[in-house]
Formats: structure tokens, sequence, C-alpha cells
């Protein structure tokens, strides 16, 4: 079967059986007998929400090849469905179910292929290029981005360039419309190309501004452009850097969800909670001396949300929000994932190390449940800095090793506000600083952070380019909230 027949056939089951680990199994007919795919849980309930990736192989054992393959790429599937014993390896399967998610769809390779030497080189030019070969193609690409003046649905555009280019389709992260905007990513074979001329056409639709192109001509039906970016793919967030400590404002609006997020309403709930819980946090640190980058042995906390909005590789779900301890990009890196409930509180840490770091955990992930401390190890192998999560996921208690002080963060609306507190020693009783609330204004492109303490009201206010996120000004105010 080609691969749109396999979708559909995927599509078309109706009978899965449930194993535990959020694993579920269906039956499928593959031509040359049975094989059996795993999905993730939430891909049953919502196909839209994951694109497992499904290595189906026809041999009752899978090649050296194919499972360094799935070791190497965590989340991979692979299923041996031949004269394997298959009530033996769907209970193995069930144990560590492997799901990868890509936004290219499912791909089916035949046993013979899997089994190949090359097969893993193969798979990893598909993951980047969308094509099962042994060398990566070579494309010259470019993409643009052209923002609506007023955010709300209409018929999608229609892009239209001369040949020997082509619009990429079927591609959430090189092309796509939703209610802010539409993009687009256009390829041709062979290196360094120059740019073409493209055609967009959106009636009815009113361009408030275009992104990542030159020669901009506004038609009566659209625009003419010229792309200038690699990819259409646009990333809507704003970066606050204070010294040591740089807060990602993730900007959500209805109507653009991407992704898992995706067919359904936005969890506010969560989006104000991540929110709320990072503008304590970021008090916390500071208050505590960590945004300085010499107390940080010169790596940065990252205080990170989690993104529903952007069109683009990333898959940022559940919901959560991120601590980080970052030296040397992704190589050397403590990533704490804060996972939330549907109120905002926290059921626990996704612990990840990246890189092989002295007097730390291994490289991998280290899930955490609530009620356990992470220690975030810098650059010289000693802990920068200690989170307890308190069991009840109301709150986190922030310490750093050799000092006496420590710093309560805590919620009982974390959706509202999200109180902080300090004491001096584990004798001293805890002082309230201040309860810290975020507004986002998505329309003006203002991001408030309010702070409400027994000295009166201080805010500070964000400002950013409405269509793209990018930073204009930071300011703060004293006193009362301004009317």
């Amino acid at each position: 079967m080609n691969r749109d027949q396999f979708i559909l056939s995927l599509l078309a089951l109706t009978s899965f059986v449930g194993l535990s680990f959020g694993a579920q199994v269906a039956e499928l007919d593959v031509g040359r007998g049975k094989a059996d795919v795993v999905y993730p849980e939430h891909y049953v309930k919502d196909p839209g929400a994951g694109f497992p990736l499904v290595l189906l192989t026809d041999v009752a054992e899978a090649s050296a090849e194919v499972q360094a393959f799935a070791d190497a790429y965590r989340g991979a599937v692979f299923v041996c469905a031949g004269q394997a014993d298959r009530t033996k390896l769907l209970a193995e399967l069930a144990k560590n179910p492997r799901l990868f998610s890509f936004p290219r769809g499912r791909i089916e390779i035949p046993s013979m292929e899997l089994a190949a030497a090359d097969a893993v080189t193969k798979l990893k030019t598909y993951f980047k290029c969308g094509r099962y070969q042994a060398m990566p193609p070579k494309v010259t690409r470019y993409g643009a981005r052209i923002y609506r003046a007023e955010r709300t649905d209409s018929v999608d555009p229609t892009m239209t360039v001369s040949a020997p280019w082509k619009v990429i389709e079927g591609d959430p992260g090189e092309t796509g419309c939703d209610a802010r905007l539409a993009y687009f990513t256009v390829e041709a074979d062979g290196e360094n190309l120059p740019a073409p001329t493209v055609t967009v056409s959106w009636p009815g639709v009113k361009i408030a501004s275009v992104d990542g192109a030159r020669d901009v001509r506004m038609t009566d039906y659209g625009v003419v452009l010229t792309p200038t970016d690699s990819s259409g793919g646009t990333n809507y967030l704003t970066m606050v850097r204070e010294g040591a400590i740089e807060l990602a404002l993730h900007h959500h609006v209805e109507g653009a969800q991407h992704g898992p997020y995706a067919r359904r309403p936005l969890p506010w709930a969560q989006i104000r909670a991540s929110d709320n819980w990072r503008a304590a946090l970021r008090a916390a640190f500071k208050d505590a001396g960590l945004d300085s980058l010499a107390a940080t042995d010169g790596a940065a906390i990252n205080l990170y949300g989690f993104d529903s909005n952007f069109p683009r590789r990333h898959v940022d779900y559940p919901e959560h929000f991120h601590v980080m301890l970052m030296w040397d990009d992704w190589k050397k890196n403590n990533v704490g994932h804060y996972t939330l409930d549907e109120k905002g509180f926290i059921r626990g840490n996704n612990f990840l190390v990246c890189g092989d770091i002295a007097g730390g955990l291994p490289n991998g992930y280290h899930p955490q449940p609530a009620g356990l401390t992470t220690e975030y190890v810098g650059p010289r192998g000693q802990a920068c800095f200690a989170i307890e999560m308190q069991a009840d996921g109301r709150g986190l208690v922030l310490r750093r090793p050799g000092k006496a002080a420590s710093w309560w963060i805590r919620a009982e609306r974390p959706d509202e506000a999200v109180a902080l507190s300090r004491r001096e020693d584990d004798r001293s009783p805890w002082a309230m600083m201040g309860a810290y609330s975020v507004l986002d204004d998505t329309e003006r492109g203002a991001y408030t952070i309010s702070r409400s303490g027994a000295d009166g009201v201080s805010q500070t206010l964000v400002c950013y380019q409405r269509d793209t996120g990018a930073l204009l000004s930071v300011e703060e105010r004293r006193g009362r909230h301004p009317r």
C-alpha cells in the first residue's frame, strides 16, 4: 500500500487493546500478514494530538541497526510481527513504548530496507528532509510570514510560484495558516539558488505586515514578495534578559493553536499559572543573587513556558514551564520540565540532563514526582541551586548550597497569582515579599508582570511587536496600577 492508503488504514481502525504505561495497540493488515502498531494514549483519544512514527517490519527480530536507531531516537516505535511470539512482543513494547513525534506524518519501510546497513542514515535524512535516502537532498528553501490586521478565521491563502520551485505542503512546520498569520516555505532542487517571486492570493483579508521578505508589493487580492528566510515557520515569543536570567514570554492566541493544542480551546489556567510561577521564580532568583553570571559560574538561568501558537517542530506538550541552567547551548544543560495539572498546580519535574556534567545526573531524562528536590549542577561540577517541589503541588522552595536563606514560591490559585516569601534560616518565620501575577495583552503587544506587597504595587511592562514578538522595551513602574 502507498503512504496515503497506510494513513487511511490507521485512521479507520476502531478496535484498540488497552495496555498499561500509556500505550495502545491496534492490529493492521499490511498485505503480507498482520502487524501490531503501538500508539501513545493521547493519539487514540485525539489523532491530531501527535504523529507517532511506526516502523513496520515483517521479521521476527529487529536488526542491530534498527535497535540502535530506536535507542538513539527516544520514542521511536518498531514492531517485529512476523513469526515472533506476538504476546511476548506486545508485553515488551508495553513496558517501554518508544514514541517519536514529528510533523511529516508516518513512514512505511519494508523490513529488508530497515535491515540494510545504511538504514539509520536514511532515517536521519528522513527526519531532517522528509526523504528516505542515504544523502540529504541538495535543495534550496525560502520562507516568509504574512500577518493579518484582524485575528479571525478566513479562507486559506493561495501561494503561487514558478517551476522548478514548489510550495511545501502537508508539513505544518513549513506552511500553514491560522488566526494570526499565514506562512509558507518554497523549495527547489539545487544549492544556493536565488529566491523566486511568490504571489500570495488572500482575498477579503487585510494584511498588516510581512516578515522574512523583500520587494514586497501589496495588491488588491494579497501580496507579491520575494522570501528571504530559510523557512516560513514562526517563533512567537519575546526574550527578556537581565544578567544571568532569561525570561521567555510565550504568547498565546486563540485560533492560532498548533500541534497538540490544535482544534481545542487553549488551556488558559495552565498558561497563566506558567506565567505566574515563572514571574515569582524570577524574583526569587534575583533576590537570591543568582542574577549575576559570577554567581552561576557563567551559566544562564532560563525561565521558559510552553508553546501553543508556534507552527514549528517543537512539541511543547503537556503543559509545563521550564527552569534551565545552561552554559554550552544544548551540549551542557539542566532542563527542568515542571508539568502542570488542569488548575496549574505542579505535578512533577521531568528533569533532563544534556551532556556529561561532572557531579550531575547522567545524560537523559530523570522523571521526579512532586515532593522531591532537584539539584542544578553548574560548570564547576557543583550545585548552583536546588528547587524542592512541595508534595501538594502548591509550591517550590529555592535554596543555594552553603547559604542559610531560602525562598518559598507558593499559590492557592496559581492561575491568578503566585506568592513569594523568604526566610533567613530554617528557624526563622517566612516573610512575605509579594504576590506576582501576569497579564499578556497580545493585541497591544504588552506583557505586564505585577507585584503586590506591603510596600504597594510595582509593575514590569514589556512591550513587544504584536506580530513577531520582537522585544521593543522594558519599563519598570512603581505605585498604583496605571489606568
